[in-house]
């Protein structure tokens, strides 16, 4: 049998990703086996373990498909050298929110996340996982939000810790909402102004309460 180059490789775990998102949003994590996934994407089940050890190795690719692209944005905004580091971070929260709306393999894998509720060895792996991510989410944020005080686009005593919470949980709450046909639509049309309202709570709200405690 021939050889198979790095591009037909990189087809066939694309091809099983995408099947996987599929059996995923049908048939649910606990109820999707490997077998079905090969059977989807039409191949065996030894190519999905070349590429993928596991159910949470393979949801861990969608996430990292998905979302990388979209992280770009925000890592543009902790380059101490970039004059508009608050811009950027405005860019990557309307990014995310616009691929919500309009992106249907964006939508299913947070349906996905938000609703997987069967516990299972591997669905906790993946949880650990995601965990990992989202420190570093975090970190991320705080840093964005530091250079912009250091480019004087933030106040001096904005609460850095809070903020970076209240955006991560303002962003969960409004990908969730979208999750509903209805509230997609909401969203779709008010996504700026959402975002507007989280920039105006950074800039003239989530003051630092210690800030001018005295010792």
């Amino acid at each position: 049998m021939a050889r198979r180059t790095k591009a037909e490789a990189q087809e066939t775990r694309h091809a099983i990703m995408q099947a996987a998102m599929r059996q995923f949003s049908q048939q649910g994590w606990a109820a999707t086996s490997l077998a079905a996934v090969a059977s989807e994407a039409g191949v065996t089940r030894g190519a999905i373990y070349w590429h993928f050890k596991n159910k949470a190795e393979l949801l861990m690719a969608l996430w990292q498909e998905l979302c990388e692209p979209i992280s770009q944005m925000l890592s543009a905004s902790l380059d101490v050298d970039e004059p508009d580091p608050l811009g950027h971070l405005e860019r990557f929260l309307l990014l995310l929110l616009e691929n919500v709306t309009t992106s249907d393999s964006h939508r299913e894998f947070f349906r996905l996340f938000f609703n997987q509720t069967e516990p299972s060895d591997e669905m906790l792996a993946f949880h650990q996982q995601i965990q990992a991510v989202v420190r570093n989410y975090q970190v991320q944020l705080r840093g964005a939000l530091r250079n912009a005080m250091a480019h004087h686009q933030l106040p001096d005593d904005l609460d850095v810790d809070q903020a970076a919470v209240f955006i991560h949980c303002a962003l969960d709450g409004l990908i969730l909402n979208a999750l509903h046909p209805c509230s997609m639509l909401t969203l779709a049309l008010h996504m700026k102004t959402y975002v507007q309202f989280i920039l105006s709570a950074l800039r003239h709200g989530l003051r630092d309460a210690s800030a001018g405690a005295l010792c």
